[in-house]
Formats: structure tokens, sequence, C-alpha cells
């Protein structure tokens, strides 16, 4: 082998260890392929004709390469899919302390401030009945099983895990108080945002109609200004009409 073919072959295994597979996001994938090898392994020996035995093997060796294929398809690239948002100039320039929450919920945080054009917003916590800021918010990466991790206002206390000994009711405890969660898709190619329970998409147009919505109902407020009465008061000029006393 030349030195150009060591080299090439040095920082091709660098590159696989710089990208680990988990195959466990994958468990489907690999025992369906698993059972049908062995399926074809079975048959090959069983087979007593040269041909037929050969076109089992050829089979077989394609099924492997099938899911060598798929997980480089998904996994592989999966941190491209991540980086769509989580690397855009607008979260590049976010507060340095908003830094892990644009990696968590990048959707979420991005369509927070394209509405508002503001870093100041503050959510509504449920658990307290008070509004928080985004800094206030606390992030969980709940077990590797559900590929969840949630952001929440105020932490469960450890009475209302009723000492379970199910760690599916801890889970569950997290899940319901929280503001923003997100989880791994069932093959783990994607991730999916959730706000107050609504789903956040790629369109940030859409979501920020969510963060409208949310606004009107007060569940988020900014601090910069009233944002939904200065929006009104807008249209309500380019109507025409006279503004509202809110002292009445």
């Amino acid at each position: 082998m030349s030195s150009k073919e060591c080299e090439d072959a040095a920082s091709s295994i660098k590159e696989e260890e710089i990208k680990p597979i988990n195959l466990m996001s994958s468990a489907d994938a690999v025992m369906s392929h698993w059972q049908v090898s062995q399926a074809f392994m079975r048959m090959a020996r069983r087979s007593k004709k040269n041909e037929i035995r050969a076109a089992f093997l050829q089979a077989e060796q394609q099924i492997i390469g099938d899911l060598y294929q798929s997980l480089k398809d998904t996994q592989l690239n999966e941190k491209k899919k991540e980086s769509k948002f989580s690397s855009s100039l607008t979260l590049r320039e976010r507060p340095s302390e908003l830094a892990r929450l644009s990696e968590y919920f990048p959707l979420t945080l991005l369509s927070l401030y394209s509405f508002g054009r503001s870093w100041n917003s503050k959510l509504f916590c449920d658990r307290c009945k008070q509004f928080g800021k985004l800094t206030d918010l606390r992030i969980f990466e709940l077990c590797a099983k559900h590929h969840e991790c949630v952001a929440l206002h105020c932490v469960p206390a450890r009475d209302e895990f009723q000492m379970a000994l199910d760690p599916l009711s801890v889970v569950d405890q997290f899940r319901k108080v929280a503001i923003i969660r997100s989880e791994d898709d069932r093959n783990g190619e994607s991730k999916s945002e959730y706000f107050y329970d609504r789903s956040m998409y790629d369109d940030i147009v859409h979501n920020m109609s969510t963060v409208a919505q949310l606004v009107q109902i007060r569940s988020v407020t900014y601090e910069d200004a009233p944002l939904a009465e200065i929006r009104d008061l807008e249209v309500r000029k380019i109507s025409g009409e006279q503004p509202v006393d809110p002292t009445g």
C-alpha cells in the first residue's frame, strides 16, 4: 500500500471516529435486516444447487450493504439536518446565556425572536402562574429511550413522583410541566419541537403566527414593549380607526 493510500485510509478511519453511529436509535431497521440476512443464510445452506446458493449469498450481502447505506444516509447526515436553523445568523447573534436553549430548541427560539424582534420575551409557567425569562428556563435531557429533552421554568418536587419505581412516571412529570419540548422521530433522523404543546415547523412564518396566538392569550410577553397592543394600534392607524383608550 502506498503512502497516499495509507493517508486516505487513516483519514477515512478518523472521519468514522468523529461520526459515531448509534445503533439503538435504528434498532428496528437493524433487527429487520438481520432477520432477513439470517433467513437468506439458512436458505443458502439448504440449497443443493450452486446457482441458488450463490443467489442467496449474494442477496444476503446486498441486505448488509443496504443496512450500512441506510445508517450512513440517516445518522451520518443527521448533523446537517440539525444545523439548518441552529447555524442561522440570527441565532449566532443571540445572547450568550441563551446558547444552550438555541442548541436544543432552535426553531422555537428563532420563532420567538422573529415575531417580537427581541430576545427579552417572557413565557408563562402554568405551574407557578408567573412569567419567566428565557434565561430562567432549565433544560433536562430525559432518558435515552425517549430521545427527548424539555425546558422547564419550575422543576417538579421529588414528592410529586410519589416515589414510584417506574421511571416513566418521572418522565411524564417533566413532560407535563414542560414549556418547550423536543423529541427525535422514530428513526432518529430529525427532531420535532413543541412549544406549549403546539408543533413548531420548519416554516418560521407559520411558527410566528403560533407565537402571535400565544401573545394574544397572554402566554408570551415581551419586555421591550406591549407588542400586541402596539401592533393593534398600527393596524388601527392604517385602517383609519381611532385607537381605544385602555383606561376606558
